[in-house]
């Protein structure tokens, strides 16, 4: 069996990790920061030695959000909307992945799934193309 979580699942503390672990969880997300990459603990440490605080989400996300249209601008300059749906960057929090929507609209379609590493009780990044190892 595998139950696939909704988003706001991570949020239920009663949800016993035990039960997701035998369940084979997948939680879909449009956010998560994978700690053990180097630019995560790269930001972890700066905004540690800049702020002498933990980062909690708005931090990544302040950084993403940031990071992500201001390189846009200075790439593509005032006209950059247009090029959204093309440009994509490695980003700590969450990735962007712009669809036209209507004339003048845009809305991020980018989800991503996460499951629970059996020796680790951490989530890890799933691709769900890839087939099993028997």
């Amino acid at each position: 069996i595998t139950l696939v979580c909704a988003p706001d699942w991570s949020r239920f503390e009663k949800l016993l990790v035990e039960n997701l672990l035998q369940m084979n969880a997948i939680y879909l997300t449009d956010n998560f920061v994978d700690y053990h990459s180097n630019e995560a603990k790269q930001f972890v440490l700066d905004f540690r030695n800049k702020y002498v605080v933990e980062p909690q989400n708005y931090a990544f996300e302040g950084y993403d959000v940031a990071t992500y249209f201001l390189t846009a601008l200075m790439r593509y300059g005032k006209d950059m909307t247009g090029c959204l749906p093309y440009f994509t960057m490695p980003l700590l929090h969450a990735q962007y992945r712009f669809i036209r929507i209507g004339e003048n609209g845009l809305e991020n379609h980018n989800w991503r799934l996460y499951q629970y590493d059996n020796k680790e009780v951490e989530l890890i990044p799933v691709n769900p193309f890839k087939k099993p190892v028997e």
